[in-house]
């Protein structure tokens, strides 16, 4: 007598090689009779941002060439683009003015007639424009034809901005009455009361 082991065997062996031919083709992967190089997709990989590069935040200040001469009239601003780290506000622009001129501004021999030390308190933008600094005690050591050439670094500067159209200056709180201009003193002034320094007229 036969023993039927050998044949569930051989079928169980058959189901299984069934099993695995469906399995191969249900995966999609192609077979060849010869082996084939598979091409990996091309990724485009985007460089790291460059810290050094200028960011497109950029704002103007205005400083001074000193005059040879005490008697010699003053000489229109100079207008120096500067680069921020974020969008130009009244006190981002305002304190990259009193910090002074770069290195390489001083060799281009641009001065600022701001007094050193000058800090700002306050800064005060309402509705319609009108900026108010409130300056520390250095500001009133100005005195001479420096005075006006450091109002008109301060209002030129703020009011190139857009939202700014004039400026009222302080000290230690204290409001400055007579602010010098081209013409008269004036308590509230802008761009077009120093137009004999502006480089721009």
């Amino acid at each position: 007598m036969i023993s039927p082991l050998p044949l569930r065997r051989g079928a169980v062996a058959a189901l299984l090689a069934l099993l695995v031919a469906l399995l191969a083709g249900g995966c999609g992967v192609p077979t060849d009779d010869e082996p084939r190089a598979i091409t990996a997709e091309s990724t485009t990989t985007q460089p790291p941002p460059d810290s050094s590069r200028p960011t497109g935040n950029t704002t103007t200040i205005y400083l001074s060439t000193p005059s040879d001469s005490p008697t010699e009239e003053v000489t229109p601003l100079v207008a120096v683009t500067r680069n921020l780290d974020a969008p130009p506000t009244p006190s981002e622009t305002l304190a990259t003015l009193f910090d002074g001129p770069t290195e390489e501004e001083q060799q281009r021999g641009l001065v600022s007639l701001i007094p050193p030390d000058t800090g700002l308190e306050e800064i005060e933008l309402d509705s319609g424009g009108r900026l108010t600094l409130d300056l520390t005690m250095e500001w009133s050591l100005l005195q001479g034809p420096d005075e006006l050439v450091a109002y008109a670094q301060v209002v030129l500067t703020a009011t190139d901005l857009p939202e700014v159209n004039s400026v009222r200056f302080q000290v230690e709180g204290e409001p400055i009455a007579e602010v010098p201009t081209d013409d008269e003193p004036k308590t509230q002034v802008t761009g077009d009361d120093y137009r004999e320094l502006d480089p721009s007229v």
